[in-house]
């Protein structure tokens, strides 16, 4: 089995440099965000720079945007197991539990043949709760 080099994973994501007051942060993941490598603030920038439009449009900026999401999406589906139109991309996790919340709500109040049981971990984002806890509230 081959371990991987710490020092040289920590050496790809740039938030890992920063210090307050002469010592290194510690950056732990959850709702304010999650430090990502050098390839992916690259990834972004030349998107951003060179390809950023609208979905679905002729334009050849659109038609590359329509191609880089197929592309993430069929990565995605075959790293889960699934398939792309499975697939989602949001904002923010947050964001999308939100959304679901709600989709899932709307559909609730058209099919009241089954009551609807939400569980919410204690280990989740507290802001995940609010749109579960509403669903669960109004099943």
């Amino acid at each position: 089995m081959t371990v991987a080099d710490v020092d040289l994973i920590r050496t790809r994501f740039p938030a890992l440099r920063r210090q307050h007051s002469g010592l290194p942060v510690a950056y732990f993941d959850g709702p304010g965000g999650t430090q990502v490598p050098q390839a992916v603030v690259d990834a972004m920038a030349d998107y951003l720079l060179h390809h950023n439009a609208n979905t679905h449009w002729r334009f050849p900026t659109s038609v590359e945007t329509d191609a880089a999401l197929a592309a993430a999406r069929q990565t995605l589906a075959d790293f889960l197991n699934a398939s792309p139109d499975e697939v989602a991309f949001g904002a923010n996790m947050t964001t999308l539990t939100f959304h679901l919340a709600r989709a899932l709500g709307r559909r609730r109040r058209f099919e009241h043949r089954h009551r609807a049981r939400v569980h919410v971990d204690a280990r989740d984002d507290d802001r995940a709760h609010d749109p579960l806890h509403e669903l669960a509230l109004h099943a």
